[in-house]
């Protein structure tokens, strides 16, 4: 058996859990939301393609690929209001569910505390046929949470939570035969969720979705032309999207303005670049990505990452 564990603290650790969850696993994009830095910590299980995950964090927004081999099962024993997944917000409480091959983007404005199952496909199957559930509905090919009974999700996520902190606490001596064993109660677990019913989740109402889809969009956007540097107004105007509308969507969704999100996207590529030893200087790469004035660049940049450019372009010749 295999075990992972990291504390997270920047987005260079958020792409090593991600890469360990498997070699499909791809993380597209991320980016801190506000100044004060990424926090949390990540624990990895893995036996017989069999993977259990624990994690928490905060203060990020990112974009990606689950796996491209397992599907997920997860419940967010803690969350808050500000933070989402896809078009839904995430609540204490959630069940949910994501196929392979599905990307979806999640913001973690607030602290953020989750357990995480990933197995094959014919194996999920094969796990529910023998408890019973003769059919996987055309829902199952979709990522989206279950909506149960407030008391009902309350006893599954203590459930799920009280097992997953009994295997990080003896990580060190845990064995194959107690991790398929927690394994397997846990996909009892997630039957017994089923067996309460199974609702889309219509918690979330139209202006929310719309919120979601403008930040994408924008995203989307930026990606596309970053080397143009858009300013927000002339996002708004290629997309169609007032700019009042935009500072709506992005507090609603990342809880920051527009403004301060543009600018910690393009401090986030600007690190990309300079830690993956593509830039000749912190000048050059702030002068790219539309810091005009250097001494004003390496300020932000290390608010938002504790550290100077100038001390990632060491570290990163050293690599």
């Amino acid at each position: 058996m295999r075990i992972f564990e990291t504390q997270v603290r920047n987005v260079d650790d958020l792409e090593r859990v991600w890469a360990e969850r498997n070699k499909g696993s791809f993380l597209s994009e991320a980016t801190q939301i506000k100044e004060e830095p990424i926090s949390g910590d990540a624990y990895i299980f893995e036996h017989n393609n069999r993977k259990i995950e624990f994690s928490t964090c905060k203060n990020v927004r990112v974009r990606g690929l689950v796996s491209d081999q397992f599907f997920a099962i997860g419940a967010f024993l803690r969350s808050g209001p500000r933070n989402s997944i896809g078009n839904e917000n995430l609540l204490s409480g959630d069940i949910g569910w994501l196929p392979a091959n599905l990307e979806r983007a999640a913001v973690y404005a607030e602290p953020v505390e989750g357990v995480l199952l990933l197995l094959r496909y014919d194996e999920l199957t094969e796990m529910l046929t023998r408890r019973g559930v003769e059919q996987i509905g055309d829902e199952f090919k979709y990522g989206n949470l279950l909506r149960l009974p407030e008391d009902t999700q309350t006893l599954i996520c203590r459930s799920l939570e009280r097992q997953t902190r009994a295997l990080v606490s003896s990580a060190a001596s845990i064995s194959e035969q107690t991790f398929d064993y927690v394994f397997e109660h846990l996909i009892d677990v997630f039957v017994d969720a089923i067996s309460f019913g199974v609702e889309i989740n219509c918690r979330v109402q139209e202006t929310s979705i719309d919120h979601h889809r403008a930040v994408n969009r924008t995203e989307d956007f930026l990606s596309a032309h970053a080397e143009q540097l858009p300013t927000l107004d002339k996002i708004s105007g290629e997309l169609g999207i007032s700019r009042r509308t935009l500072h709506r969507a992005f507090t609603d969704v990342c809880d920051v303005t527009p403004n301060t999100y543009l600018r910690h996207w393009r401090l986030t590529r600007a690190r990309e670049e300079i830690r993956d030893g593509k830039s000749a200087s912190v000048t050059e790469t702030a002068l790219r990505w539309g810091f005009l004035d250097v001494g004003r660049f390496a300020g932000y940049y290390r608010k938002l990452f504790d550290e100077l450019p100038s001390e990632t372009l060491a570290r990163s010749k050293l690599a």
